[in-house]
């Protein structure tokens, strides 16, 4: 199982906001994250395997880099090498709204996971 599940991006987005902008107080605890997780309506499970949650938040002069933990690139690597390139690509389902409907279907997995995992840590989510 992943960390975090989300079926509900839309509402962990607006969540999501809601903490970046100080509307409300990012959790501290997982309780206090499944708590405000139902009361935002966002359908999700944490993993049991949780026990606390950092939050980052950069000023505009600090580049924050997020490392993902090496065991799960390794994992995902193993998962998605037994696809091969050109099969669908596991992306969250409104990607698939937002390309009209289409899977991404990489030619080079690889490639497209470096890229994808590149772009991310350096974006900050956005």
């Amino acid at each position: 199982m992943s960390r975090i599940e989300i079926t509900d991006f839309e509402k962990w987005g607006n969540l999501v906001k809601a903490w970046a902008k100080g509307q409300t107080t990012p959790p501290k605890t997982p309780k206090e994250l499944k708590d405000q997780m139902a009361r935002a309506g966002v359908d999700g499970r944490i993993s049991d395997e949780i026990t606390s949650i950092q939050f980052i938040v950069p000023d505009d002069k600090t580049l924050v880099i997020l490392l993902p933990p090496g065991k799960a690139i390794d994992d995902a690597e193993v998962r998605l090498g037994g696809s091969g390139d050109g099969a669908p690509y596991p992306l969250p389902a409104f990607y698939k709204v937002a390309f009209g409907g289409s899977d991404a279907k990489p030619a080079h997995w690889k490639t497209f996971n470096a890229q994808r995992l590149g772009e991310y840590t350096i974006n900050n989510c956005l």
